[in-house]
């Protein structure tokens, strides 16, 4: 039958078939999907589609990065940036990835995380996009979701590991700082990574991670350094 017919409803519409990932962009939100192989942008307060992208091959995350649409492709083992909804608006910033999957950003710096390689990259500096990825970390435990703390520093979920991790951006050092996380299930899909797992920082701070083992969500306090 038709699996779509079964489809649950989300931000409570079916529009939006099995999010795997979701980021903030201004008052909308960026959703990707790789069972439907699409990306959207969503108003959450007008509950409606603004665009749909279905020029991607398997995205496992997306997020905005200036004015583009970064998406991190299984299909192509790269990450890509979409400037519309057309075949032809692509264009591949880098290749030759195994698995990439997290990815943050935070004035003008752009950064992805290969789950298989276990390391985390820098891809832009200062607004623009490096000719070559920097590697900013490696020796990771199967690294999925990013984001940048307060304190300048880079959040990593280390899914292999079920932990969060913290890296210096400067001396490239990780410390864990949360261990014994109810994550990191390992799915015998397509995609190992098909539960991702990732992390947020609010505004005041508090760091959430999500569990895909026990479907939870935790909320997190760091220490200063």
């Amino acid at each position: 039958g038709d699996m779509k017919s079964f489809e649950p409803a989300v931000l409570g519409v079916s529009e939006l078939y099995m999010p795997t990932t979701v980021a903030v962009d201004g008052e909308n939100l960026i959703l990707s999907s790789w069972p439907d192989n699409v990306v959207w942008r969503w108003d959450p307060a007008a509950h409606s589609l603004i665009e749909e992208y279905r020029n991607v091959e398997m995205p496992l995350n997306a997020i905005r990065f200036g004015d583009k649409m970064i998406v991190a492709e299984l299909g192509t083992s790269s990450i890509v940036e979409l400037s519309g909804t057309s075949p032809e608006d692509r264009n591949t910033l880098i290749d030759g990835l195994a698995m990439p999957i997290g990815l943050a950003e935070d004035d003008g710096n752009l950064w992805v995380s290969d789950s298989a390689i276990g390391a985390v990259f820098q891809i832009a500096a200062d607004g623009q996009f490096l000719s070559e990825p920097l590697m900013v970390a490696e020796g990771l435990a199967g690294p999925e979701g990013l984001a940048v703390a307060h304190d300048g520093t880079l959040l990593v979920v280390e899914a292999g590991a079920g932990r969060l991790s913290r890296i210096d951006l400067v001396t490239g050092e990780v410390t864990p700082i949360a261990e014994n996380l109810a994550l990191g299930v390992v799915s015998p899909a397509a995609v190992p990574t098909a539960f991702f797992n990732g992390v947020s920082v609010g505004e005041d701070g508090a760091v959430y991670v999500t569990g895909d083992v026990e479907n939870l969500l935790y909320q997190l306090t760091l220490s200063t350094q």
